[in-house]
């Protein structure tokens, strides 16, 4: 995610994203190419990587308007 890897951090943004045991599920973990995951998983992933930055502020699109019906 561009940073260097922290396990602490990696936990805590699959534990805020609530991502911990659909990644457990995947055969290649953290390292599952994007494409392949459904689109809650996209969401969800694109939170987890927000909570990984650490950043002060994080802008967000309403990124649940594209969850599956």
């Amino acid at each position: 995610m561009g940073n260097a890897y922290s396990k602490p951090k990696m936990e805590e943004a699959l534990k805020g994203s609530l991502l911990s045991g659909d990644v457990e599920m995947l055969e290649w973990g953290i390292e599952t190419n994007v494409s392949e995951l459904s689109e809650s998983l996209k969401i969800r992933l694109s939170l987890a990587r927000a909570i990984y930055q650490d950043c002060d502020i994080v802008l967000v699109d309403d990124i649940f308007s594209m969850q599956e019906s």
